[in-house]
């Protein structure tokens, strides 16, 4: 071979070797190489290890608020629980007939751990019952409802500090008022409005000795009613006779909701302050409210998450031999009450107040674009808030005797 055909050679190998050294490498995006495998396992989600099953009230129209409270819960329900291993599943029974719920219950568990929620009252007699089943290691929890009765100690009841609500509103009432005389509508034989109406009395009175609670009361019934504004009129009206004009009504707390917003809004724009609770609608002219105190439901998964062991949510309370739900005229919970119990009573009651987060003000921005507030106002609002927080301050839960 001569030294040409040697010089062609070398120089073929060299490129050969160089064109292998410059291929390009393969990006993770082709779905090849370790980088994609990598990607993989990082996302793959954990397994559920638990399930919640949410039973949103029924709509009626006497309680506006809990559609809204229900869109706030399942807004943050399913990344939360996802993120805590917890399968979150949905089930509307207000279009099932009554005797299927059981039924419907039974084909939506699908895990061992089973955690059901709801708030108001409309399906706390069948949970109660429910929680008797030995099918499922579950646990029922009620919130905003009244107090329950004895029950099984799968149940955990969250009872909302309401007159914590009732006393920021006094606080910010006694800041507001310059006359001393304070209105507040409630609903009557209402187990929330008067907590709220208890607290209220004393924050004002707290802050503003002398001053006086005009304690305005309507049923659900009535404030449901297109005539309402009518109503609601009436009652302040009658508040204000007698008193002299110079002293009059001159700030307005609303315990009603969205069952009151109509005449609510009407006070406002008219230049009296009012302070509401329960709902709230972004208002930018002077029917503004000063605040709406409210439940915050969207923080409700996450407090669920966060005291799974204080809660003792999936504990797995052995229930007395034989006891079982009752469907079909089958034995009943309280059939069993007064047999021999093995277990500690229910239902398990968490005060959730303040220090959980849950309850909140809609803050004052729409009232400040149109009035000022005193210059201690929000000062003064902060300082009581962080004494709730920190157990400083004990507010009663029942309504002074005037």
């Amino acid at each position: 071979m001569n030294l040409l055909n040697k010089a062609v050679i070398l120089t073929l190998i060299t490129l050969s070797i160089i064109t292998a050294s410059c291929k390009p490498r393969v990006k993770p995006e082709d779905g090849k190489g370790e980088a994609k495998k990598t990607e993989a396992v990082s996302t793959t989600p954990a397994p559920h290890v638990a399930q919640v099953i949410f039973l949103p009230p029924p709509k009626n129209e006497l309680y506006p608020e809990r559609e809204q409270l229900a869109e706030a819960f399942r807004k943050s329900a399913e990344s939360t629980f996802n993120q805590a291993g917890w399968l979150f599943t949905e089930l509307d029974l207000s279009k099932i007939l009554f005797t299927k719920w059981g039924e419907e219950i039974a084909n939506a568990v699908v895990k061992r751990k089973v955690l059901v929620f709801t708030f108001g009252d409309a399906y706390v007699p069948f949970l109660k019952e429910l929680a008797w089943d030995k099918r499922f290691n579950l646990t029922v929890v009620v919130a905003l409802t009244s107090p329950l009765a004895k029950t099984s100690p799968r149940v955990v009841e969250l009872s909302f500090n309401a007159e914590e609500i009732g006393f920021l509103a006094g606080i910010m009432a006694s800041q507001l008022t310059v006359t001393g005389n304070v209105a507040v509508f409630a609903f009557s034989d209402d187990y929330y409005s008067d907590l709220m109406v208890a607290g209220l009395s004393q924050g004002l009175l707290l802050e503003r000795r002398g001053a006086h609670v005009r304690d305005l009361r309507i049923s659900r019934q009535d404030a449901a009613s297109p005539q309402n504004s009518k109503k609601l009129a009436s009652l302040f009206e009658n508040a204000n006779k007698g008193l002299d004009p110079r002293f009059g009504i001159d700030v307005v707390v609303s315990f009603l909701g969205a069952l009151g917003e109509e005449f609510m809004r009407s006070l406002a724009e008219g230049g009296t302050p009012v302070i509401s609770s329960l709902v709230y609608r972004e208002e930018k002219s002077r029917k503004a409210f000063v605040t709406s105190l409210l439940y915050d439901f969207s923080s409700l998964p996450a407090f669920l998450v966060k005291n799974e062991q204080k809660l003792q949510l999936f504990r797995n309370y052995p229930l007395i031999k034989d006891a079982q739900i009752p469907s079909k005229g089958q034995t009943t919970a309280s059939q069993v009450d007064s047999q021999e119990q093995e277990y500690p009573s229910g239902p398990r009651v968490y005060q959730v107040g303040l220090k959980d987060g849950l309850i909140t003000t809609s803050g004052f921005r729409d009232y400040q674009r149109f009035h000022s507030l005193p210059i201690d106002f929000l000062e003064t609002l902060d300082y009581y808030t962080k004494a709730i927080i920190a157990g400083e301050i004990k507010i009663k839960k029942e309504l002074p005797e005037d």
